[in-house]
């Protein structure tokens, strides 16, 4: 068959956000209100939890009743050193000593500066406070949702939730990414940007396309490698690899199964045969027999180079009027070739397996 050949390395891992993150309040107290729910699309800013913290609010109202009262303080100083002012400026005899208008000046001075303190002590609280609303750090979607009305929240109690998942967690699901975990033996075969198929359990009829991003330095998981290398055992030794899918079916949710087909190779316009087709005598080199009547099965040995092989095609060269740098091949797209034959081609002539390239499988 005339077409393009690719080798594959798959594996199954699952469904990740490229970027989530989980919402932790930062202050304690308990979950006055809850604004969203799972799978609500929320934007960056938006509330998505109100806490109850009465001491907050009474540190604000604390503090706004002592930035009100240095307020007060101030405004009486300026007045006392106004009239003071007014006093020794009007006054021609010399009676209003001038320390005591220095004076005023110093308590103006010092009740601006208990207002300045005052003022900082207040909007700290005030900052506190607007902690009690909690909201969206990144446009996403809500993918995890354990947030109750009436729950505690903050310190030792948020700990104590953690076994029963993120409070909320918001994932930004444009982008999405599967995890695999491909064995030591074909890990030499992935490379950065490398082409990736995905299939999804949960659709059987979804196929995606997705690029590799990401290779481990360092194993998952090893065995014993030591026995392993030594005929006595096989070394489990795996490494992740990261696969991007760039435009994600939006039925897709975060821990769906995916299988991934890494393109470890691939080759354009060229013809192929099926393993199973592939004779030789000696081990190095290799023939099919090609079937050149229909109605006796009687066939021909015709020699072949191996350009690639993987587990079911092998690449035997290029078509005719292709112009790309192999061999031509000896075989044209859509012959039928005898893949068994018992002790031959001729012995099994009667009833050979023949595979069709127009169908794809065995011919009768």
């Amino acid at each position: 068959m005339r077409g393009t050949y690719t080798t594959t390395v798959s594996a199954n891992g699952t469904l990740e956000p490229l970027s989530s993150t989980v919402i932790t309040p930062e202050i304690t107290g308990t979950i006055a209100e809850v604004r969203v729910s799972a799978g609500q699309t929320v934007k960056k800013g938006d509330t998505v939890l109100v806490i109850k913290n009465d001491e907050l609010d009474r540190a604000i109202e604390a503090a706004r009743r002592e930035l009100r009262d240095a307020q007060n303080a101030l405004a009486s100083a300026r007045e006392q050193e106004a009239e003071a002012e007014a006093a020794y400026y009007a006054d021609e005899t010399g009676a209003v000593d001038v320390s005591s208008v220095n004076q005023l000046v110093d308590a103006v001075n010092t009740a601006s500066s208990a207002v300045e303190k005052a003022q900082d002590a207040y909007d700290q609280a005030v900052a506190e406070g607007a902690k009690r609303t909690v909201t969206a750090p990144l446009d996403g979607s809500v993918v995890a949702m354990n947030a109750q009305v009436g729950a505690s929240v903050g310190g030792a109690s948020q700990m104590q939730g953690a076994s029963s998942g993120p409070l909320i967690q918001i994932a930004d699901l444009t982008q999405m990414k599967v995890t695999v975990q491909v064995e030591e033996e074909s890990i030499s075969k992935i490379a950065q940007d490398q082409e990736a198929t995905i299939g999804f359990q949960a659709f059987p009829d979804l196929s995606l396309n997705g690029r590799v991003v990401g290779i481990a330095s360092v194993s998952t998981s090893s065995g014993d490698a030591m026995s392993a290398y030594q005929g006595g055992g096989s070394s489990s030794a795996t490494f992740a690899v990261d696969v991007l899918i760039p435009e994600p079916d939006p039925r897709l949710k975060p821990g769906m199964t995916a299988s991934v087909s890494l393109t470890t190779e691939k080759i354009d316009d060229v013809i192929m045969v099926p393993v199973t087709a592939l004779q030789t005598d000696d081990g190095t080199s290799y023939y099919v027999n090609v079937e050149t009547d229909p109605e006796t099965h009687a066939t021909e040995r015709r020699e072949v180079t191996v350009i690639a092989q993987n587990d079911s095609l092998v690449v035997v060269g290029k078509p005719a009027d292709s112009a790309a740098d192999m061999p031509e091949s000896p075989l044209e797209d859509g012959e039928v070739l005898v893949i068994s034959g018992g002790a031959g081609a001729e012995a099994s002539a009667a009833s050979p397996e023949m595979y069709d390239a127009e169908s794809g499988g065995s011919a009768a």
